[in-house]
């Protein structure tokens, strides 16, 4: 299904699941094609304070009940999810849940696996920046740039990724077993751009139902042509306001392929992590039964 205002939008799990750019921008046209699909839930990957800077019309919130998800480390069991809805809306069976990614858990981990000069200048730098925001009130400005700075590894996109499966594991626990569960289905992962955050998202879907590596990487691979309309805009927010390499706005195919050879290293399969994570034997075959229906 082609849409004038949801790049990047494709099939993850025919019936079940569906994957996009953020929907904020969504036209009234749009939204008769999402109803069309019956999408019942969005789980976007994005932090409530992502949302609050977005000025596009946001169509959906009148439909969507937004929903803050907060998730509560509690090892070695699984971890606890607290739902807070922050606006309600017209369809009470329709929810807009944000997890985010970058959150404390993960800025903690991407400092602490890092050498301790590295630590004492990012923390020396977020401190500034903080008191540089402070004395000229530009809202957090300098230190938004100084946090990404950190998120956005000078090792590239790839050690992005291994972050991302390392240290949101809370996160990544919420956004599955919310977009696993039946009662929210047809579902739609999606983040800013819908190419990464919503790519290790949905390469974990595919991976829990035995999908082969291939088809994984093929998936991550459309996001090249999928973002195509967004790459002046990708560029301005990743490259100009934080000086991040070209090639965090790409979508090769080798970037995938070494992801998933990360996980097959580290952690075994991607059975493995997820129950490294949190999830029990149980739980992944109840996952699998749910998104094959």
């Amino acid at each position: 299904m082609d849409f004038e205002s949801l790049p990047n939008f494709r099939t993850v799990v025919p019936g079940k699941l569906y994957r996009s750019s953020t929907v904020d921008n969504v036209t009234t046209n749009d939204v008769e094609k999402l109803s069309s699909l019956g999408i019942k839930t969005i789980v976007d990957l994005r932090s409530m304070e992502e949302l609050n800077e977005s000025s596009a019309p946001r169509l959906l919130d009148d439909i969507f009940q937004t929903v803050g998800v907060e998730v509560k480390d509690r090892k070695p069991q699984a971890p606890e999810i607290q739902f807070t809805v922050k606006d309600a809306a017209s369809r009470q069976d329709k929810r807009h849940f944000f997890v985010a990614f970058y959150n404390r858990q993960f800025l903690t981990g991407t400092l602490q696996r890092r050498p301790w000069y590295q630590r004492v200048f990012a923390i020396l730098t977020m401190i500034l920046a903080f008191l540089l925001d402070t004395i000229l009130r530009t809202n957090r400005k300098y230190l938004k740039k100084a946090t990404v700075a950190i998120i956005l590894t000078d090792k590239g996109i790839l050690q992005w990724y291994k972050d991302m499966v390392d240290y949101s594991t809370g996160s990544m626990f919420a956004a599955l077993s919310i977009l696993t569960d039946p009662q929210n289905q047809p579902a739609l992962v999606c983040c800013k751009h819908g190419k990464d955050r919503t790519a290790i998202v949905a390469a974990l879907v595919l991976g829990i139902l035995g999908r082969t590596k291939q088809d994984v990487i093929e998936d991550y691979h459309k996001s090249e042509e999928g973002t195509k309309s967004l790459y002046q805009m990708m560029y301005n927010d990743v490259c100009v306001r934080f000086g991040a390499q070209e090639s965090y706005l790409w979508a090769r195919k080798e970037t995938m392929q070494r992801f998933l050879e990360y996980i097959d290293e580290k952690y075994g399969s991607v059975e493995a992590y997820l129950l490294s994570i949190g999830f029990s034997m149980e739980d992944l075959e109840e996952m699998r039964g749910n998104m094959q229906g």
